[in-house]
């Protein structure tokens, strides 16, 4: 008699993103994950102005890519307007005054300008090249990452490159594991690793184009955090890592947390007990 084949183990997924709420406070990601229900808040309202530059030229520049056209200028100012208003109307920003928002639209469109110049100048566009390459892959048994490339490119020596665009620094533990989950996918999707990576800033006050060595004994170091994070995540482990000096004041699930409730808690207890003279 032929026996049932047996039931695959789950396969647990992780963005670059959701890697990074988890190693700043697994309860934070557990909320997030079950889209833990909150009115929109003011924070969020200026969160999101904050978010506008980076959103925008990421698509415009995803648009602008993907026609191949990498020296005309002119579709990026022309339709600059369209994707801003696109963004603007899926974030929802508050705008404080008609002169903030045309100041983030100036500065926005100068970082249109600088990663432009600087594709060029580093001679990043060229016919072998991926553009935002979306991927969801199993890296190991059980574990399964996704995300997007946004850039890679074969050099004129013959090397991979893979290039993540940033509107902030890149010194960040943050960003050098997007790099390894985007060199990880790249290698399953093309069959070899890439050789180089780098990240292309286009913020006007830390603009550059930075080469960052991806060391495979740090992808072996992420591997196995990712593997312990995946045991935590199915044995429900999740606990808040509440800091005073790490924590943002804008942190979205503060006051749900119970090590800061029970801080304030602590806190309150002990103003009565001075105030009644215990």
């Amino acid at each position: 008699m032929t026996q049932p084949a047996p039931n695959p183990s789950p396969v647990t997924m992780w963005s670059a993103s959701s890697w990074a709420t988890w190693k700043m406070c697994p309860f934070k990601w557990k909320l997030k994950a079950e889209k833990w229900g909150r009115p929109r808040s003011k924070t969020d309202t200026r969160m999101a102005v904050h978010a506008m530059p980076g959103l925008v030229v990421d698509r415009l520049f995803e648009l602008w890519l993907h026609r191949r056209e990498f020296q005309d200028f002119a579709w990026l100012e022309a339709n600059f307007s369209m994707v801003w208003n696109l963004v603007e109307s899926r974030q929802k920003p508050k705008w404080q005054h008609e002169a903030e928002t045309a100041y983030v639209q100036r500065q926005t469109w100068r970082s249109v300008g600088i990663l432009f110049d600087l594709l060029h100048k580093h001679r990043l566009l060229n016919a072998e090249m991926g553009i935002q390459t979306d991927y969801h892959e199993e890296i190991a048994t059980g574990i399964s990452i996704a995300g997007a490339i946004d850039l890679w490119t074969i050099l004129p020596n013959g090397k991979l490159l893979v290039v993540d665009f940033k509107n902030a620094g890149s010194n960040s533990r943050r960003s050098v594991d997007q790099l390894h989950f985007g060199a990880l996918a790249l290698g399953r999707l093309l069959g070899r690793e890439p050789d180089e990576a780098a990240y292309v800033c286009f913020h006007p006050q830390c603009a550059g184009y930075r080469k960052v060595i991806l060391r495979d004994c740090d992808r072996k170091k992420l591997l196995a955090r990712l593997a312990r994070a995946t045991e935590a995540r199915k044995a429900g482990t999740c606990p808040a890592k509440y800091s005073a000096f790490s924590c943002p004041r804008w942190c979205e699930v503060r006051f749900a947390c119970p090590t800061f409730l029970a801080r304030i808690k602590s806190k309150n207890s002990s103003a009565e007990q001075r105030a009644s003279g215990g």
